[in-house]
């Protein structure tokens, strides 16, 4: 059940490399924060990482993905929980039995799960958006090299 998880992660995160939105001036000032704006935001190493589009999803009421890319299609973060009981802190470490991960793409593949890395994300449900924080420390299967992402903001419209 883990590895049909991974890989369906994995396809959804490589769907989002290829895809891209096209920003619609409505008029209103979309950096206002009154606004809801739809937004993920980290430093990935210290540098800036910022998307307007992230994408919320939830195929059952305990699984919770939300995964952002950047402009350019390059690169892309992913947090998928899989027991999602409600805003709170949710601890991803390895050597835990929960199938939670974090995922942090460009060109390779970082990961924080129950295997590899670590990290922490905090859920806080406002209405239509859930907002939250989050962090992690992400390790390639590939080569064994770490991404550290810190600072990690966003107010996901919830869709269902």
């Amino acid at each position: 059940m883990k590895k049909i998880k991974l890989f369906s992660i994995s396809i959804l995160s490589v769907l989002l490399l290829f895809t891209s939105c096209k920003k619609d001036d409505n008029g209103t000032d979309d950096n206002d924060p009154q606004n809801n704006k739809n937004f993920l935001s980290a430093k990935i190493d210290g540098v800036d990482f910022l998307t307007d589009f992230p994408i919320y999803l939830s195929i059952t009421e305990k699984d919770v993905t939300i995964s952002g890319q950047d402009e350019q299609n390059t690169m892309n973060i992913q947090i998928s929980i899989f027991d999602y009981n409600g805003p709170g802190t949710y601890t991803i470490e390895s050597g835990t039995e929960t199938e939670n991960i974090m995922t942090y793409i460009k060109g390779s593949v970082w990961q924080a799960s129950d295997d590899i890395g670590s990290g922490t994300v905090t859920f806080i449900r406002e209405g239509k958006f859930l907002k939250g924080t989050f962090s992690f420390n992400g390790v390639s299967l590939q080569d064994n090299t770490t991404k550290n992402i810190t600072e990690g903001l966003f107010n996901v419209q919830i869709v269902f």
